[in-house]
């Protein structure tokens, strides 16, 4: 059984969002850049955030990787809204990564509930998904302002949508501890690259970008997200 075979028989496959459903890193390295320019001065970026340091924390929470390397938590309380903004102004730099986009269509095709879980907060990423034009595909979002790991905000999404056996979830991700929420969650894990670049099984074959937004960017909530 392949991948979306296995995947296509569940009751509820959850996805991670930053560089699982969207190519986005430039969005974490700019806005790294820019809040710690913000807060903390460029000079100091440069001695001791360089962008060689700063590479290594996309697609990872925001304030463990800033503590972990030095940071006060004074900074950082400063640093987290800055950040914030500064990715909200960048929707345009979420591209849709297309085979997955195929593969959400060909899962909603057949019946299958979706999720996403991220660390993202859940305003940005409803916003994400709006701009790239993907947001009916999916009943729920949980973001970090959801509280927990994410293991645990699969086990709730789980609860909360009447799936009792663990074999009938999947979490598909792009990185180890993408897996190893999956795994400490109790459920399957599939990874981008577990799929082929040509998966669409129907006729329109590629997503239709754009923005579905019901209100303007400027109207988000300015909660946490990483």
């Amino acid at each position: 059984m392949d991948s979306f075979q296995a995947l296509s028989a569940k009751k509820l496959v959850i996805f991670d969002l930053d560089g699982t459903i969207v190519d986005n890193a430039e969005t974490f390295m700019s806005s790294y850049r820019y809040a710690i320019d913000k807060v903390c001065g460029k000079d100091y970026r440069l001695q001791n955030f360089p962008d060689s340091l700063l590479q290594t924390f996309v697609e990872k929470p925001l304030e463990p990787q800033l503590r972990d390397n030095g940071m006060d938590e004074a900074a950082i309380k400063k640093i987290r809204p800055i950040y914030d903004e500064h990715k909200f102004s960048l929707l345009h730099q979420n591209t849709p990564i297309p085979k997955m986009i195929n593969l959400i269509k060909d899962l909603h095709e057949k019946g299958v509930q979706m999720a996403i879980v991220t660390h993202n907060s859940s305003d940005l990423a409803d916003s994400i998904l709006n701009y790239i034009g993907m947001r009916e595909y999916f009943i729920d979002i949980s973001g970090r302002d959801a509280g927990g790991k994410k293991s645990d905000r699969i086990i709730a999404l789980m609860k909360k949508h009447g799936i009792s056996s663990n074999a009938d979830a999947a979490y598909i991700g792009n990185m180890q501890s993408d897996q190893a929420h999956a795994k400490t969650a109790g459920v399957d894990y599939k990874d981008v690259t577990d799929f082929p670049n040509k998966i669409r099984l129907t006729i329109n074959s590629f997503p239709r970008v754009k923005s579905t937004a019901t209100q303007p960017i400027s109207n988000h909530k300015t909660q946490g997200f990483g």
